[in-house]
């Protein structure tokens, strides 16, 4: 007989102990953490740990939108066949989402500008013929679709040292001219590059304003100061191509003559240029 109730009460103790371990494992095994990753949704992750969307629901009462960074409790596993639930999170999920991609699509896509700095050289036609020049300003780029189209302008520096043979009566004469201009270059291009504008090449076409500062005239090894010079209006049209390697640009560059002083102070013909800057 007290056989009997010891086997009794040793059944018990080890159904307890078996209940006991099994709740353990259960509540063991629903604290699991899972960090949400990027390109991740509910269905995946609940796929991944073997069971229901709404069982995960369930285990996060609280939280209502799941975006990346978020820790989400996963419950023990189920044998169920998985189903597709929780609309109403998944369409919460989707405008995050949505509204996710619009916010960065806005930061890489939308408007901006840049201030940049310039210094050029060119080779006009003649040895020993030279321009040379430096100049700031900013490029402003347009929206959306335009969104690598820019418009840019800027002030600066521009010189010319220019050699040139000048009759006067049946003679001829060498004439050399060391003239200084305040500059005023515009221009609009097209960026092909990365959404950043770190890397790419840079089509663009413009012209410069080159007004009259002060100059130098010699005359067969006379010097005299370059009169009515002052306030003189040269301007020039360009065309271009720059390769940006991070802030660093490097472009070269073709000007044209527009009018009569650009031609009498820079020469008759177009001429190439070379140039360094940056822009932030």
């Amino acid at each position: 007989m007290k056989t009997r109730i010891y086997h009794y009460i040793a059944s018990i103790l080890f159904a307890v102990i078996l209940s006991s371990a099994t709740a353990f494992a259960q509540t063991a095994a629903t604290v699991t953490e899972h960090t949400v990753q990027r390109g991740e949704s509910l269905e995946s992750i609940a796929s991944k740990y073997n069971v229901t969307p709404q069982a995960i629901l369930d285990a996060n009462p609280t939280i209502k939108t799941i975006f990346t960074g978020i820790k989400l409790t996963i419950p023990a596993p189920t044998a169920q066949p998985l189903q597709q639930t929780a609309t109403g999170i998944q369409q919460t999920q989707q405008e995050a989402a949505s509204s996710d991609n619009a916010a960065n699509e806005n930061t890489a896509d939308g408007p901006g500008s840049e201030v940049f700095f310039e210094t050029g050289y060119g080779f006009l036609e003649g040895k020993s013929n030279s321009t040379y020049k430096i100049v700031a300003g900013f490029n402003y780029y347009f929206t959306e679709r335009l969104r690598n189209l820019y418009a840019g302008i800027g002030i600066g520096y521009n010189s010319s040292s220019y050699i040139s043979s000048m009759r006067v009566g049946h003679k001829y004469y060498n004439s050399s001219l060391d003239l200084h201009f305040l500059t005023v270059p515009a221009e609009i291009g097209f960026a092909l590059c990365t959404k950043n504008k770190r890397w790419g090449i840079t089509p663009y076409g413009g012209f410069d304003l080159n007004i009259g500062i002060s100059g130098k005239q010699k005359v067969n090894d006379e010097k005299s100061n370059y009169k009515k010079f002052g306030g003189k209006l040269a301007i020039d049209a360009k065309l271009g191509i720059r390769i940006r390697l991070g802030y660093l640009n490097i472009g070269g560059a073709y000007h044209f003559p527009i009018n009569k002083k650009q031609e009498k102070y820079f020469g008759d013909d177009a001429y190439p240029e070379i140039s360094i800057g940056c822009g932030f």
